[in-house]
Protein backbone atom coordinates (compact mmCIF):
# COMPACT_ATOMS: atom_id res chain seq x y z
CA UNK A 1 0.00 0.00 0.00
CA UNK A 2 1.04 3.45 -0.94
CA UNK A 3 -0.35 5.16 2.48
CA UNK A 4 -0.11 3.47 4.92
CA UNK A 5 -2.61 4.55 8.07
CA UNK A 6 -5.37 4.93 5.46
CA UNK A 7 -7.09 2.98 2.72
CA UNK A 8 -6.12 4.23 -0.04
CA UNK A 9 -8.72 3.37 -2.65
CA UNK A 10 -11.00 5.03 -0.11
CA UNK A 11 -9.29 8.22 -0.09
CA UNK A 12 -8.72 7.97 -3.98
CA UNK A 13 -12.88 9.15 -4.52
CA UNK A 14 -12.91 9.20 -8.56
CA UNK A 15 -13.13 12.56 -10.20
CA UNK A 16 -15.15 15.10 -11.47
CA UNK A 17 -15.28 18.87 -13.23
CA UNK A 18 -17.74 21.51 -14.23
CA UNK A 19 -18.69 24.71 -16.12
CA UNK A 20 -19.83 27.21 -14.37
CA UNK A 21 -22.25 28.50 -11.67
CA UNK A 22 -25.49 28.70 -12.79
CA UNK A 23 -26.81 31.12 -10.96
CA UNK A 24 -23.90 33.44 -12.58
CA UNK A 25 -24.23 31.93 -16.05
CA UNK A 26 -27.90 31.37 -16.69
CA UNK A 27 -27.98 27.90 -16.97
CA UNK A 28 -31.23 26.85 -16.16
CA UNK A 29 -30.97 23.36 -13.91
CA UNK A 30 -31.60 20.18 -15.83
CA UNK A 31 -33.03 18.27 -12.78
CA UNK A 32 -32.62 19.06 -9.35
CA UNK A 33 -28.95 19.18 -8.19
CA UNK A 34 -27.65 15.80 -6.56
CA UNK A 35 -27.65 15.82 -2.57
CA UNK A 36 -24.59 14.70 -0.83
CA UNK A 37 -22.10 14.95 2.29
CA UNK A 38 -18.59 15.11 2.04
CA UNK A 39 -16.81 13.25 5.36
CA UNK A 40 -13.72 14.07 6.11
CA UNK A 41 -11.73 12.33 8.43
CA UNK A 42 -8.49 14.50 9.79
CA UNK A 43 -7.34 12.02 12.25
CA UNK A 44 -6.45 9.62 9.33
CA UNK A 45 -3.34 11.07 7.64
CA UNK A 46 -2.06 10.64 4.33
CA UNK A 47 1.15 12.46 2.61
CA UNK A 48 2.08 15.68 3.53
CA UNK A 49 2.85 17.50 0.12
CA UNK A 50 5.75 18.91 -0.68
CA UNK A 51 5.61 22.81 -1.08
CA UNK A 52 7.69 22.13 -4.30
CA UNK A 53 5.47 19.34 -5.66
CA UNK A 54 4.38 21.78 -8.48
CA UNK A 55 5.88 22.37 -11.90
CA UNK A 56 6.79 23.05 -14.74
CA UNK A 57 8.97 21.14 -17.77
CA UNK A 58 10.55 22.63 -20.26
CA UNK A 59 12.87 21.22 -23.31
CA UNK A 60 16.76 22.43 -22.84
CA UNK A 61 16.75 23.94 -25.82
CA UNK A 62 14.79 27.00 -24.23
CA UNK A 63 19.10 27.33 -23.16
CA UNK A 64 19.93 28.34 -26.78
CA UNK A 65 17.92 31.53 -26.57
CA UNK A 66 19.83 33.09 -23.08
CA UNK A 67 17.42 35.71 -22.84
CA UNK A 68 14.36 33.26 -21.99
CA UNK A 69 15.43 31.99 -19.06
CA UNK A 70 16.59 35.04 -17.64
CA UNK A 71 15.22 37.33 -14.91
CA UNK A 72 14.88 40.22 -17.21
CA UNK A 73 12.37 38.30 -19.00
CA UNK A 74 9.45 40.00 -16.50
CA UNK A 75 6.49 38.38 -18.08
CA UNK A 76 7.57 34.96 -17.70
CA UNK A 77 8.91 35.57 -14.25
CA UNK A 78 5.80 37.15 -12.94
CA UNK A 79 3.74 33.68 -14.06
CA UNK A 80 6.48 31.74 -12.75
CA UNK A 81 5.64 33.17 -9.32
CA UNK A 82 2.18 33.01 -9.14
CA UNK A 83 1.87 29.25 -9.54
CA UNK A 84 5.89 28.89 -7.17
CA UNK A 85 7.81 28.51 -5.81
CA UNK A 86 8.24 25.46 -7.59
CA UNK A 87 9.82 22.86 -9.28
CA UNK A 88 11.55 24.12 -13.40
CA UNK A 89 12.90 20.72 -14.91
CA UNK A 90 15.11 21.33 -18.01
CA UNK A 91 14.96 18.11 -20.55
CA UNK A 92 12.91 16.69 -23.01
CA UNK A 93 13.83 14.88 -26.44
CA UNK A 94 16.05 18.07 -27.60
CA UNK A 95 18.02 17.80 -24.28
CA UNK A 96 19.82 14.69 -25.94
CA UNK A 97 21.23 16.92 -28.94
CA UNK A 98 22.56 19.77 -26.86
CA UNK A 99 26.68 20.32 -26.39
CA UNK A 100 28.52 22.85 -23.42
CA UNK A 101 30.53 25.75 -25.03
CA UNK A 102 32.86 25.92 -21.82
CA UNK A 103 34.26 28.94 -23.61
CA UNK A 104 33.87 31.28 -26.51
CA UNK A 105 36.75 29.18 -28.36
CA UNK A 106 34.88 25.85 -28.13
CA UNK A 107 33.78 24.45 -31.17
CA UNK A 108 31.03 22.13 -31.85
CA UNK A 109 31.88 18.36 -30.60
CA UNK A 110 31.72 15.59 -33.48
CA UNK A 111 28.51 13.64 -33.11
CA UNK A 112 27.83 9.99 -34.79
CA UNK A 113 24.72 10.96 -36.68
CA UNK A 114 21.72 8.03 -36.32
CA UNK A 115 19.27 7.33 -38.20
CA UNK A 116 15.68 7.53 -36.34
CA UNK A 117 12.74 5.43 -36.55
CA UNK A 118 9.61 7.65 -36.08
CA UNK A 119 9.21 11.22 -37.61
CA UNK A 120 7.92 12.57 -34.28
CA UNK A 121 11.87 12.32 -32.76
CA UNK A 122 13.98 14.79 -33.12
CA UNK A 123 15.95 14.73 -36.86
CA UNK A 124 19.40 13.35 -36.11
CA UNK A 125 21.44 16.59 -37.28
CA UNK A 126 19.53 18.47 -34.26
CA UNK A 127 22.72 20.46 -32.31
CA UNK A 128 22.47 23.70 -29.87
CA UNK A 129 25.30 24.88 -27.61
CA UNK A 130 24.21 25.78 -24.02
CA UNK A 131 27.16 28.66 -23.24
CA UNK A 132 27.55 29.99 -19.40
CA UNK A 133 25.70 32.94 -20.58
CA UNK A 134 22.69 30.86 -20.81
CA UNK A 135 23.31 29.14 -17.34
CA UNK A 136 24.72 32.87 -15.53
CA UNK A 137 20.72 33.87 -16.85
CA UNK A 138 19.62 30.92 -15.79
CA UNK A 139 20.85 31.31 -12.01
CA UNK A 140 19.18 35.11 -12.07
CA UNK A 141 15.99 33.61 -13.45
CA UNK A 142 15.63 30.82 -10.31
CA UNK A 143 16.69 33.78 -8.20
CA UNK A 144 14.00 35.86 -8.89
CA UNK A 145 11.32 32.94 -9.00
CA UNK A 146 12.98 31.46 -5.79
CA UNK A 147 12.13 28.26 -7.98
CA UNK A 148 14.07 24.43 -8.27
CA UNK A 149 16.07 23.13 -11.22
CA UNK A 150 15.88 19.97 -12.25
CA UNK A 151 18.28 19.70 -14.98
CA UNK A 152 18.94 17.63 -17.59
CA UNK A 153 22.35 15.94 -19.18
CA UNK A 154 23.11 14.55 -22.34
CA UNK A 155 23.20 11.00 -21.92
CA UNK A 156 22.10 10.25 -25.64
CA UNK A 157 24.86 11.76 -27.82
CA UNK A 158 27.45 13.37 -25.24
CA UNK A 159 30.45 12.39 -23.26
CA UNK A 160 31.62 11.88 -19.91
CA UNK A 161 34.13 14.88 -20.52
CA UNK A 162 31.83 17.37 -21.46
CA UNK A 163 28.48 16.48 -19.11
CA UNK A 164 31.13 16.69 -16.33
CA UNK A 165 32.42 19.90 -17.48
CA UNK A 166 28.79 21.05 -17.77
CA UNK A 167 27.42 19.28 -14.66
CA UNK A 168 29.85 21.36 -12.42
CA UNK A 169 29.73 24.41 -14.10
CA UNK A 170 25.53 24.09 -13.27
CA UNK A 171 26.20 23.40 -10.08
CA UNK A 172 28.86 26.16 -9.44
CA UNK A 173 25.86 28.52 -10.47
CA UNK A 174 22.80 27.34 -9.72
CA UNK A 175 23.99 26.69 -5.91
CA UNK A 176 20.97 26.01 -3.79
CA UNK A 177 18.16 26.12 -6.85
CA UNK A 178 19.90 23.18 -7.96
CA UNK A 179 17.80 20.45 -7.31
CA UNK A 180 19.18 17.02 -9.30
CA UNK A 181 20.95 16.48 -12.45
CA UNK A 182 18.51 13.99 -14.98
CA UNK A 183 21.19 11.60 -17.36
CA UNK A 184 19.26 10.94 -20.04
CA UNK A 185 15.26 11.47 -21.25
CA UNK A 186 12.81 8.64 -21.91
CA UNK A 187 16.04 6.07 -22.04
CA UNK A 188 13.55 2.82 -22.41
CA UNK A 189 12.96 4.05 -26.02
CA UNK A 190 16.91 4.81 -26.79
CA UNK A 191 16.54 1.58 -28.84
CA UNK A 192 14.44 4.15 -31.11
CA UNK A 193 17.39 6.04 -32.31
CA UNK A 194 19.99 6.56 -29.52
CA UNK A 195 21.60 3.39 -29.29
CA UNK A 196 21.18 -0.11 -30.70
CA UNK A 197 18.14 -1.85 -30.04
CA UNK A 198 19.69 -5.46 -30.05
CA UNK A 199 21.51 -4.37 -27.35
CA UNK A 200 20.08 -1.50 -25.12
CA UNK A 201 18.97 -3.14 -21.88
CA UNK A 202 17.89 -1.75 -18.61
CA UNK A 203 21.45 -3.26 -17.26
CA UNK A 204 23.14 -0.97 -20.14
CA UNK A 205 21.51 2.00 -19.26
CA UNK A 206 22.58 1.37 -15.59
CA UNK A 207 26.19 0.81 -16.34
CA UNK A 208 26.14 3.92 -18.50
CA UNK A 209 24.61 5.91 -15.52
CA UNK A 210 26.71 5.00 -12.80
CA UNK A 211 29.85 5.95 -15.23
CA UNK A 212 28.63 9.32 -15.53
CA UNK A 213 27.28 9.81 -12.28
CA UNK A 214 30.34 8.83 -10.00
CA UNK A 215 32.62 10.89 -12.38
CA UNK A 216 30.26 14.00 -11.95
CA UNK A 217 30.30 13.39 -8.50
CA UNK A 218 34.14 13.74 -8.30
CA UNK A 219 34.05 17.09 -9.79
CA UNK A 220 31.03 18.28 -8.35
CA UNK A 221 30.58 16.67 -4.87
CA UNK A 222 26.90 17.08 -3.13
CA UNK A 223 25.04 16.75 -6.11
CA UNK A 224 21.91 14.26 -6.56
CA UNK A 225 20.78 12.42 -9.51
CA UNK A 226 17.56 11.38 -10.44
CA UNK A 227 16.25 8.23 -12.57
CA UNK A 228 15.64 6.54 -14.90
CA UNK A 229 13.03 9.19 -16.55
CA UNK A 230 11.48 6.36 -18.37
CA UNK A 231 8.67 6.99 -21.04
CA UNK A 232 6.16 4.33 -20.11
CA UNK A 233 7.48 1.18 -19.75
CA UNK A 234 7.55 0.85 -15.53
CA UNK A 235 9.04 -2.57 -15.23
CA UNK A 236 12.67 -0.64 -15.25
CA UNK A 237 12.14 0.42 -11.81
CA UNK A 238 12.10 -2.68 -10.27
CA UNK A 239 14.77 -3.94 -12.23
CA UNK A 240 16.95 -1.01 -11.72
CA UNK A 241 16.47 -1.14 -8.07
CA UNK A 242 17.77 -4.29 -8.24
CA UNK A 243 21.30 -3.12 -9.93
CA UNK A 244 21.67 -0.17 -7.99
CA UNK A 245 20.72 -2.51 -4.66
CA UNK A 246 24.18 -4.35 -4.94
CA UNK A 247 26.21 -0.66 -5.79
CA UNK A 248 28.33 0.43 -3.34
CA UNK A 249 29.38 4.79 -2.89
CA UNK A 250 26.44 5.65 -5.19
CA UNK A 251 26.01 9.33 -5.75
CA UNK A 252 22.64 10.40 -3.67
CA UNK A 253 19.82 9.67 -6.29
CA UNK A 254 16.76 12.09 -4.99
CA UNK A 255 14.16 10.91 -6.60
CA UNK A 256 13.08 8.10 -9.28
CA UNK A 257 11.25 9.31 -12.40
CA UNK A 258 8.80 9.09 -14.73
CA UNK A 259 6.81 10.78 -18.25
CA UNK A 260 3.15 10.52 -18.43
CA UNK A 261 1.05 11.43 -21.09
CA UNK A 262 -2.61 10.52 -20.89
CA UNK A 263 -3.27 10.17 -24.71
CA UNK A 264 -2.06 10.43 -27.94
CA UNK A 265 -0.93 11.48 -30.76
CA UNK A 266 -2.65 14.37 -31.55
CA UNK A 267 -4.44 12.80 -34.70
CA UNK A 268 -5.82 10.02 -32.69
CA UNK A 269 -9.51 10.26 -33.07
CA UNK A 270 -10.42 8.65 -29.46
CA UNK A 271 -8.57 11.67 -27.94
CA UNK A 272 -11.64 13.37 -26.64
CA UNK A 273 -12.72 14.98 -23.38
CA UNK A 274 -14.90 12.59 -22.17
CA UNK A 275 -11.84 9.91 -22.47
CA UNK A 276 -9.78 12.80 -21.14
CA UNK A 277 -12.06 13.41 -18.00
CA UNK A 278 -12.63 9.54 -17.47
CA UNK A 279 -10.21 7.36 -15.08
CA UNK A 280 -6.85 5.69 -16.33
CA UNK A 281 -5.63 2.59 -14.56
CA UNK A 282 -1.84 3.19 -15.77
CA UNK A 283 -1.59 5.90 -13.03
CA UNK A 284 -1.45 3.72 -10.06
CA UNK A 285 -0.02 1.22 -11.80
CA UNK A 286 2.59 2.81 -12.70
CA UNK A 287 2.80 4.85 -8.77
CA UNK A 288 2.91 0.95 -7.61
CA UNK A 289 5.43 0.46 -9.65
CA UNK A 290 7.96 3.46 -9.03
CA UNK A 291 6.60 3.76 -5.18
CA UNK A 292 7.99 0.11 -4.55
CA UNK A 293 11.39 0.31 -6.37
CA UNK A 294 11.38 4.10 -4.67
CA UNK A 295 11.26 2.29 -1.00
CA UNK A 296 13.85 -0.14 -1.84
CA UNK A 297 16.12 2.68 -2.38
CA UNK A 298 14.86 4.82 0.37
CA UNK A 299 14.31 8.02 -1.84
CA UNK A 300 11.56 9.73 -3.62
CA UNK A 301 9.75 9.44 -6.97
CA UNK A 302 8.65 11.96 -9.03
CA UNK A 303 6.60 12.46 -12.53
CA UNK A 304 9.25 14.78 -14.63
CA UNK A 305 7.45 15.25 -17.59
CA UNK A 306 3.62 15.19 -18.46
CA UNK A 307 0.62 16.67 -20.16
CA UNK A 308 -2.90 15.62 -21.41
CA UNK A 309 -1.71 14.38 -25.15
CA UNK A 310 2.08 13.98 -26.35
CA UNK A 311 3.87 15.48 -29.36
CA UNK A 312 2.63 19.09 -28.13
CA UNK A 313 -1.14 18.30 -27.51
CA UNK A 314 -4.21 18.42 -29.42
CA UNK A 315 -6.35 21.33 -30.21
CA UNK A 316 -9.70 21.68 -29.07
CA UNK A 317 -8.49 18.97 -26.03
CA UNK A 318 -5.10 20.32 -24.91
CA UNK A 319 -6.41 23.99 -24.70
CA UNK A 320 -9.47 23.78 -23.36
CA UNK A 321 -11.11 24.11 -20.10
CA UNK A 322 -11.21 20.46 -19.92
CA UNK A 323 -7.30 20.02 -19.30
CA UNK A 324 -7.85 22.47 -16.48
CA UNK A 325 -10.16 20.09 -14.76
CA UNK A 326 -8.05 16.81 -15.96
CA UNK A 327 -4.64 18.44 -14.73
CA UNK A 328 -5.96 19.20 -11.15
CA UNK A 329 -7.35 16.35 -10.69
CA UNK A 330 -4.25 14.44 -12.05
CA UNK A 331 -1.88 16.01 -9.74
CA UNK A 332 -3.85 15.74 -6.75
CA UNK A 333 -4.10 11.94 -7.48
CA UNK A 334 -0.34 11.77 -7.45
CA UNK A 335 0.02 13.73 -4.07
CA UNK A 336 -2.25 11.29 -2.46
CA UNK A 337 -0.22 8.11 -4.61
CA UNK A 338 3.40 9.56 -2.68
CA UNK A 339 4.75 11.69 -5.05
CA UNK A 340 7.01 14.52 -4.25
CA UNK A 341 6.34 16.23 -7.75
CA UNK A 342 4.49 16.46 -11.22
CA UNK A 343 6.30 19.07 -13.73
CA UNK A 344 3.87 19.67 -16.61
CA UNK A 345 5.30 19.95 -19.88
CA UNK A 346 5.27 22.96 -21.89
CA UNK A 347 7.54 26.17 -23.63
CA UNK A 348 7.61 27.78 -26.63
CA UNK A 349 6.61 26.45 -30.06
CA UNK A 350 10.05 26.46 -31.76
CA UNK A 351 11.63 24.14 -28.69
CA UNK A 352 8.71 21.44 -28.92
CA UNK A 353 8.83 21.69 -32.75
CA UNK A 354 12.65 20.97 -32.70
CA UNK A 355 11.74 17.82 -30.32
CA UNK A 356 8.83 16.50 -32.67
CA UNK A 357 11.20 16.52 -35.99
CA UNK A 358 10.57 19.96 -37.10
CA UNK A 359 6.80 20.51 -36.91
CA UNK A 360 3.88 20.73 -34.33
CA UNK A 361 1.83 17.12 -35.40
CA UNK A 362 -1.18 19.27 -34.21
CA UNK A 363 -1.14 21.91 -36.60
CA UNK A 364 -2.92 19.34 -39.12
CA UNK A 365 -6.10 18.82 -37.40
CA UNK A 366 -5.88 22.81 -36.11
CA UNK A 367 -8.60 25.03 -38.00
CA UNK A 368 -7.61 27.97 -39.35
CA UNK A 369 -10.71 29.79 -37.72
CA UNK A 370 -9.84 28.88 -33.97
CA UNK A 371 -7.12 30.70 -31.99
CA UNK A 372 -4.94 28.51 -30.26
CA UNK A 373 -1.78 28.08 -28.33
CA UNK A 374 1.18 26.83 -29.57
CA UNK A 375 2.45 24.36 -28.74
CA UNK A 376 -1.27 23.33 -27.88
CA UNK A 377 -0.82 22.02 -24.31
CA UNK A 378 0.90 25.05 -22.50
CA UNK A 379 0.35 26.15 -19.35
CA UNK A 380 2.48 29.46 -20.27
CA UNK A 381 1.71 30.36 -24.00
CA UNK A 382 4.14 32.49 -25.85
CA UNK A 383 3.39 35.12 -28.50
CA UNK A 384 6.24 37.55 -29.83
CA UNK A 385 7.55 37.84 -26.20
CA UNK A 386 4.04 37.94 -24.46
CA UNK A 387 3.33 35.49 -22.01
CA UNK A 388 -0.52 34.31 -21.09
CA UNK A 389 -1.73 31.33 -18.84
CA UNK A 390 -3.64 29.24 -20.41
CA UNK A 391 -6.28 26.64 -18.95
CA UNK A 392 -3.76 24.14 -17.89
CA UNK A 393 -2.05 26.53 -15.55
CA UNK A 394 -5.15 27.34 -13.73
CA UNK A 395 -6.05 23.78 -12.91
CA UNK A 396 -2.12 23.45 -12.12
CA UNK A 397 -3.13 26.64 -9.87
CA UNK A 398 -6.02 25.21 -7.74
CA UNK A 399 -3.65 21.87 -6.99
CA UNK A 400 -1.66 24.54 -5.92
CA UNK A 401 -3.81 25.33 -2.68
CA UNK A 402 -3.38 22.09 -1.69
CA UNK A 403 0.82 21.77 -1.38
CA UNK A 404 2.61 22.27 1.94
CA UNK A 405 -0.54 20.74 3.50
CA UNK A 406 -1.09 16.94 5.00
CA UNK A 407 -3.38 15.30 2.86
CA UNK A 408 -6.38 13.19 4.66
CA UNK A 409 -9.63 10.70 3.92
CA UNK A 410 -12.34 12.47 3.20
CA UNK A 411 -15.37 10.72 1.11
CA UNK A 412 -18.86 11.12 -0.33
CA UNK A 413 -21.68 9.58 1.74
CA UNK A 414 -23.32 8.81 -1.67
CA UNK A 415 -21.65 6.97 -4.96
CA UNK A 416 -20.38 9.79 -6.94
CA UNK A 417 -17.92 7.92 -9.58
CA UNK A 418 -17.29 11.53 -11.14
CA UNK A 419 -16.69 13.29 -8.97
CA UNK A 420 -13.03 14.03 -6.91
CA UNK A 421 -12.49 15.97 -3.27
CA UNK A 422 -9.52 16.23 -1.90
CA UNK A 423 -8.61 17.15 2.05
CA UNK A 424 -5.66 18.54 4.25
CA UNK A 425 -4.81 20.57 7.19
CA UNK A 426 -1.91 22.90 7.61
CA UNK A 427 -0.49 24.89 10.63
CA UNK A 428 -3.98 26.57 10.72
CA UNK A 429 -6.82 25.64 12.70
CA UNK A 430 -9.28 24.81 9.40
CA UNK A 431 -9.39 22.17 6.59
CA UNK A 432 -8.64 23.01 3.28
CA UNK A 433 -10.78 20.91 -0.03
CA UNK A 434 -10.53 20.76 -3.36
CA UNK A 435 -13.91 19.44 -5.22
CA UNK A 436 -13.88 18.74 -8.58
CA UNK A 437 -17.55 17.52 -10.57
CA UNK A 438 -16.54 16.00 -13.77
CA UNK A 439 -20.28 14.56 -14.48
CA UNK A 440 -23.06 16.26 -16.42
CA UNK A 441 -25.53 16.84 -12.82
CA UNK A 442 -24.97 19.69 -10.26
CA UNK A 443 -24.17 18.63 -6.87
CA UNK A 444 -25.34 20.19 -3.83
CA UNK A 445 -23.13 19.49 -0.70
CA UNK A 446 -22.39 20.12 2.53
CA UNK A 447 -19.12 19.73 4.68
CA UNK A 448 -20.05 16.94 7.60
CA UNK A 449 -18.89 19.40 10.84
CA UNK A 450 -18.39 23.08 9.43
CA UNK A 451 -19.79 25.43 10.63
CA UNK A 452 -19.24 27.83 7.73
CA UNK A 453 -17.05 27.53 4.17
CA UNK A 454 -15.48 30.16 2.03
CA UNK A 455 -15.52 28.88 -1.38
CA UNK A 456 -13.86 29.90 -4.56
CA UNK A 457 -14.91 28.57 -8.29
CA UNK A 458 -12.80 27.50 -11.42
CA UNK A 459 -15.28 27.47 -14.10
CA UNK A 460 -15.19 27.77 -18.17
CA UNK A 461 -18.03 28.47 -20.35
CA UNK A 462 -18.31 24.98 -21.79
CA UNK A 463 -15.69 21.70 -21.37
CA UNK A 464 -14.13 23.16 -24.41
CA UNK A 465 -13.69 26.95 -24.09
CA UNK A 466 -10.01 27.93 -23.75
CA UNK A 467 -10.24 30.18 -21.30
CA UNK A 468 -10.85 29.86 -17.50
CA UNK A 469 -13.62 32.39 -15.52
CA UNK A 470 -11.35 33.07 -12.79
CA UNK A 471 -10.24 36.85 -12.20
CA UNK A 472 -7.06 36.48 -10.04
CA UNK A 473 -5.68 33.00 -7.86
CA UNK A 474 -8.27 32.35 -5.06
CA UNK A 475 -8.48 36.06 -3.68
CA UNK A 476 -10.58 36.39 -0.20
CA UNK A 477 -12.65 38.96 -1.97
CA UNK A 478 -14.01 36.60 -4.54
CA UNK A 479 -15.02 33.99 -2.11
CA UNK A 480 -18.51 32.91 -1.64
CA UNK A 481 -19.42 32.92 2.17
CA UNK A 482 -21.87 30.17 3.54
CA UNK A 483 -22.56 29.55 7.01
CA UNK A 484 -23.72 27.47 9.74
CA UNK A 485 -27.83 27.51 10.75
CA UNK A 486 -29.74 25.60 13.39
CA UNK A 487 -25.83 23.93 13.66
CA UNK A 488 -26.79 22.56 10.14
CA UNK A 489 -23.79 22.73 8.07
CA UNK A 490 -24.35 25.33 5.36
CA UNK A 491 -25.49 24.17 1.98
CA UNK A 492 -23.30 25.03 -1.48
CA UNK A 493 -23.94 23.78 -4.71
CA UNK A 494 -20.92 22.51 -7.02
CA UNK A 495 -22.31 22.25 -10.62
CA UNK A 496 -21.54 20.31 -13.86
CA UNK A 497 -18.55 20.29 -15.01
CA UNK A 498 -16.52 22.80 -12.39
CA UNK A 499 -14.45 22.49 -9.72
CA UNK A 500 -13.80 24.49 -6.60
CA UNK A 501 -11.33 25.13 -3.65
CA UNK A 502 -13.28 25.45 -0.36
CA UNK A 503 -12.06 26.73 2.89
CA UNK A 504 -13.75 25.47 6.13
CA UNK A 505 -13.42 25.34 9.84
CA UNK A 506 -14.62 21.73 10.96
CA UNK A 507 -15.96 21.30 14.39
CA UNK A 508 -15.76 17.92 16.41
CA UNK A 509 -13.81 16.03 14.23
CA UNK A 510 -10.67 15.64 16.37
CA UNK A 511 -7.67 16.12 14.92
CA UNK A 512 -7.52 19.61 12.44
CA UNK A 513 -4.41 20.76 12.87
CA UNK A 514 -0.95 20.13 12.11
CA UNK A 515 2.48 20.92 10.08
Amino acid sequence: MLCSSMDRRRFLVSSAAAVSIASAHGIAFAAAPTSAMLIVAPEKVGPTVPADFLGLSYEKMQLADPAFFSANNKGLVGLFKTLGPASLRLGGRTSEFSWWKATAETTQPERQITPRSATSEPVPELRYAVTLQAIQSLAGFLDATRWSCIYGLNLGTGTVEENVAEAEYVASRLGKHLDFFQLGNEVDLYGRHLRDADAWTVEAFVEEWIQQARAIHRRAPGVRFGLPDIAWNPEWFHRIAELLATEKDLPKIAALTHHYYFVGPPSNPTATIPLMLGPDQRIETTAEAVHDAAMSLKTRYRMTEGNSCYDGGKPGLSDTFASALWVADYLLKLALLGYSGANIHGGNSAAIAAALGGKLPGEEIASENESHPRPFYAPIAENNGTYAAQPVFDGMLLAATLTNCTLCECHFDIDLPECSAYAAFGSWNSVRVVLINKSDRDLSLRIKGCSGVYVFRLAGASLSATATQRKKPWEPGLAEHYTTSNGIPPTFLLPRYSAAFVNTNLVGLGRVTGG
